[in-house]
């Protein structure tokens, strides 16, 4: 079991401002008018917890002298992560339109089994010059862990206010901190959607092997990798589950919302 209860920091407050191109247009940096501007707040500290349970399993079968079998299987348990104190997290309820504090970032998934096999064949004995052949093959499932921090980078643990074609520089009222903890309509919020599940990662692998002499040796490998369930993310423009996978960009940015999307994508 692996837990993991770092601290994370944020800058307590900043402004950044984008501009479409140097002139030209009506929100270039020479017109003075910020495409997009947006001022946040944020807590100094937050602290995130993230939690791994895995059970192993694998066991050797010498099918005869020059061959053996490698087996087993892996189950990973990824609860969804959490904050150990202060605020927490947001998440989408079970409508899938409404977002509540009650319900975690995710459902946990308890059927991430993954079978794993190998077999080892010596096609030459000869001492010094054995030549061995290797095959194996993987599923693995991702725990989420490093997708899952930008949670901690959204509401409620910042406060953003969003401006578009704004007057460049910004007028003091509108460089004061929103306030925090963050309100509706939130800046920008993480959230998952219902029914996701952890991207699979298959793994194969084979290697031909051969020895000259006890300290040298010559391998030619190949490694294949393919994902699936993959996820990215994607605005969500108007705050409604969806079927599809293309979600359009936020037009109203001040309730922009990302999700993570399942069987999005392959790899």
């Amino acid at each position: 079991m692996l837990r993991v209860a770092a601290t994370r920091f944020n800058k307590p407050y900043h402004y950044a401002a984008t501009f479409n191109g140097l002139s030209g247009r009506t929100d270039s940096l020479a017109a003075a008018v910020a495409n997009t501007a947006v001022v946040r707040s944020a807590e100094a500290a937050v602290y995130p917890v993230f939690l791994n349970l895995s059970l192993y399993f694998q066991d050797v079968w010498q099918a005869t002298e020059r061959t053996a079998v490698t087996f087993g299987l892996r189950w990973d348990i990824n609860p969804a992560p959490s904050a150990r104190k202060g605020q927490p997290l947001l998440a989408l309820a079970t409508d899938g339109y409404a977002l509540t504090r009650f319900e975690p970032l995710y459902r946990t998934s308890w059927r991430d089994i993954g079978p794993r096999l190998g077999l080892s064949y010596l096609m030459d004995d000869t001492a010094g010059r054995e030549m061995t052949f290797r095959v194996g093959a993987a599923l693995l499932h991702d725990p989420l862990s490093s997708s899952m921090i930008r949670a901690f980078s959204a509401a409620p643990f910042t406060s953003d206010r969003i401006l578009t074609l704004a007057n460049f520089p910004l007028t003091p009222l509108n460089l004061q901190p929103p306030e925090l903890p963050a309100s509706r309509p939130y800046g920008q919020v993480t959230a998952v959607a219902a029914g996701f599940k952890p991207p699979a990662v298959y793994q194969w692998n084979a290697t031909l092997e051969r020895m000259f002499g006890p300290r040298q040796a010559l391998s030619f490998g190949y490694i294949g990798v393919a994902g699936q369930r993959l996820f990215e993310p994607r605005g969500w423009p108007t705050f409604r589950p969806t079927t599809t996978c293309c979600i359009a960009s936020p037009t109203e940015r001040c309730r922009g919302i990302t999700a993570f999307r399942r069987n999005c994508a392959g790899a």
